[in-house]
């Protein structure tokens, strides 16, 4: 709440400055208005901020179950109108011609455009390409897809982990390892697809494990709301997942992170690890134990493995666990640039409007500001023009 104080000082600062120098045009009663609607403009962008900086994405998995395409109304419309002229005569009986847009209508550049879209079993539909005049202009991404085919779809969720990302989660994971390498977060891409799978320098055949990680989360994913992504690493330190664990601040709420390690070239697990922001102990024990010795070559056995371990062990713990945590959200720095921002145009704007336009009849704005200006008197004197 401290970072709000300075925000709601500086408005009120430049309204007392516009007060002391215009005393009289900027009366009280403006005065307390503007504060009011500055007040609440930017408390609630505030909060809104605030809100904005605890949100995040996660993966729901699941299958395609079908796919559609047809035709919509046309996307590439503009209204268009005529120019028509009348007579108004204004308050003082002066007629004049005014122009103003008639007889306005819908112009479209061709009769139909086409969609294509893909349903997955989360309830989603996905569009692969719309708003697209051409009916053969089928996007190769829609002809690949198939019914049945593992599909990801990224849906917001309030992460309460970001709004105290220097707690306890992350205060865990202050190890020190300067040549570990934490890849990227793997996100959406293709429209529905994801690699869940992450090689860091081992013998593990990636594609056969994307895919077959892909498979595993369809099947899992609804059930048991989890999403299961394997890094693969030839670090030869088990501290290396608390590393992953600080960078990825546990994952999302739903992820279910094994972190393994070999040494040297060997394709063999040395040591193994779960991150997780869900509260499966027995879980972690259990693949910490059982799961060096197998073998990355061996894609069917060991993703066997964590298939039973995730069905048989998993439960997501709920992030309104966490919601404690939201007091200390905050916004981003470049949201918090655009409120100052907001601030000081909003009460330097604010100010010059009631001043000029005086909203509720205490002062007239541009009479007060010629009667405190004394102009020279000029008259005419033959052809020339004198004080």
């Amino acid at each position: 709440m401290w970072t709000l104080l300075p925000l709601l000082g500086i408005p009120l600062i430049i309204m007392v400055v516009a007060k002391v120098l215009r005393p009289k045009a900027f009366t009280i009663k403006e005065f307390f208005a503007l504060e009011a609607i500055m007040v609440v403009l930017i408390v609630a962008g505030f909060f809104a901020a605030r809100w904005g900086a605890i949100q995040d994405t996660e993966k729901w998995n699941g299958r395609i179950t079908a796919k559609d395409h047809g035709s919509m109304k046309c996307c590439h419309c503009r209204t268009e109108c005529d120019t028509c002229t009348r007579q108004v005569t204004d308050s003082d009986g002066n007629s004049r011609t005014e122009t103003y847009s008639c007889n306005c209508r819908e112009v479209c550049d061709h009769p139909r455009d086409y969609y294509w879209d893909v349903s997955v079993s989360t309830g989603d539909t996905i569009t692969i390409r719309s708003c697209e005049p051409r009916k053969r202009n089928v996007p190769q991404a829609w002809t690949d897809a198939y019914v049945g085919e593992p599909a990801s779809v990224e849906h917001l969720y309030t992460n309460y982990l970001l709004a105290d990302p220097d707690s306890v989660f992350r205060q865990s994971a202050a190890v020190d390892l300067p040549a570990a390498s934490v890849p990227s977060y793997p996100g959406v891409h293709g429209f529905y697809k994801a690699n869940q799978a992450i090689n860091l320098g081992t013998k593990m055949p990636a594609n056969e494990w994307n895919m077959g990680l892909r498979e595993l989360n369809a099947d899992l994913g609804a059930g048991k709301q989890v999403n299961i992504i394997v890094i693969a690493s030839n670090e030869s330190d088990p501290r290396y997942a608390d590393v992953v664990e600080r960078d990825w601040l546990y994952g999302k709420k739903n992820d279910l992170v094994f972190v393994l390690g070999v040494e040297g070239d060997a394709d063999t697990i040395a040591w193994a690890r779960v991150v997780t922001i869900s509260r499966v102990e027995s879980l972690k024990v259990t693949a910490r134990d059982e799961m060096p010795g197998m073998k990355l070559t061996d894609v069917e056995g060991t993703q066997g493995y964590i298939r039973e371990l995730v069905y048989n062990e998993f439960e997501r713990t709920p992030m309104a666990e966490f919601a404690y945590l939201a007091s200390a959200a905050k916004p981003k720095p470049w949201m918090l640039w655009v409120l100052y921002l907001t601030a000081i145009l909003g009460a330097v704007a604010g100010s010059i409007i009631m001043v000029i336009y005086d909203p509720f009849g205490d002062e007239r704005g541009f009479r007060s500001l010629g009667r405190s200006i004394r102009l020279p008197k000029f008259r005419l004197r033959g052809r020339g023009l004198y004080r």
